[in-house]
């Protein structure tokens, strides 16, 4: 092979894909849109991808804060929605529609009647296709908004209770959550409608027993934690995103 030889990448290379309508994207940086392309690839056909973060960390020859960075990124830009599993086992990262679809470049707009590939094949009516299901799922969410019972808050209160407070270990380190009033039933409709699985709830219910600041078993005596305190915007994403974890927390 001649040093000066060229050759045709096409259909030569396998790799990691970036859509067009994520590349041009300024709100989102080059590392998270890598990330990005990265777990798609993962996530194949199934559409679901759980790779370890020191693979992933690996794979973009980085290290592995910077991947948990990336991983916040498209979270915030909801782009993907992560389960975490618990430990030892790798997080699951789905794949969420967004507005960006529907925007200039991306591929609900763009190309309509048939689109081109970076090898060169011609996906006709695809656009149509992922601007119908896109549609559809927002219309449903609009639909499921509407309606008042699809927000399981005596499973959610009876979920905190179980953990934080009857919990056999660690009883009654968090306070009781008695009734579900209105302003806390406005306060758990808004997590849910960011976090619509009852399985995150507990698993942010066992992360905040579980940190020594939160169920007040440190010198900082903290006893504001609750299941008011948890459901807030802020602390409810920091503890799922492990910030309250014992040893991260003796760092700060």
């Amino acid at each position: 092979m001649c040093e000066n030889q060229y050759y045709n990448p096409y259909k030569l290379f396998v790799g990691s894909f970036i859509p067009n309508w994520l590349m041009e994207r300024t709100e989102i940086s080059q590392g998270a849109k890598l990330c990005f392309a990265r777990l798609a690839q993962y996530a194949g056909k199934e559409g679901i991808a759980f790779p370890h973060q020191e693979t992933l960390a690996k794979d973009l020859g980085v290290k592995e804060r910077q991947v948990r960075s990336y991983l916040s990124e498209l979270k915030n830009c909801k782009l993907i929605i992560v389960e975490i599993q618990g430990l030892g086992k790798p997080n699951l990262y789905k794949f969420c529609y967004n507005e960006w679809f529907l925007l200039p470049g991306g591929p609900a707009v763009s190309c309509q009647s048939e689109r081109q590939d970076t090898a060169g094949h011609i996906y006709k009516d695809e656009e149509n296709h992922i601007r119908e299901s896109y549609n559809n799922n927002k219309s449903g969410n609009k639909n499921n908004t509407q309606k008042k019972d699809i927000v399981p808050y005596e499973k959610i209160v009876k979920a905190y209770n179980d953990i934080c407070v009857f919990n056999e270990q660690k009883q009654g380190e968090m306070p009781m959550a008695r009734t579900c009033t209105e302003i806390r039933k406005k306060l758990l409709r808004a997590r849910w409608y960011e976090f619509p699985d009852l399985n995150i709830f507990r698993q942010v219910f066992l992360q905040a027993i579980d940190s020594d600041f939160l169920s007040g078993r440190t010198s900082h005596n903290f006893r504001n934690c609750n299941i008011d305190w948890i459901c807030s915007p802020t602390h409810f994403k920091d503890i799922y995103e492990w910030k309250y974890d014992n040893e991260r927390f003796k760092k700060i």
